[in-house]
């Protein structure tokens, strides 16, 4: 009985730290996902998202830095204050 017992608390250990995993690799992946759908909710083209980086800002905002296929580059600002507002900067 105590083999079951030490097999089941390994198993629960292994499904625990995959499933930390798991979320650390969706959140390395969110940046660049969120930031390219609000490009794209503001009518903008943005099918392939290259690289996106966070950018100092204005205090009570988020920047983040854009870039997707054909050299398109964006300018994202999200406030952090009023949920859902952002704007989108076309840069040249």
């Amino acid at each position: 009985m105590r083999f079951r017992q030490q097999m089941a608390a390994v198993a629960i250990a292994l499904s625990a730290a995959a499933a930390l995993l798991a979320a650390d690799f969706a959140a390395a992946q969110a940046p660049i996902d969120i930031v390219a759908a609000a490009v794209r909710e503001r009518g903008h083209t943005c099918q392939d998202p290259q690289s996106v980086r966070r950018e100092d800002g204005p205090r009570l905002t988020e920047v983040w830095l854009l870039t997707c296929e054909a050299g398109r580059h964006y300018r994202v600002v999200f406030s952090t204050t009023d949920h859902g507002d952002f704007r989108v900067e076309v840069l040249e």
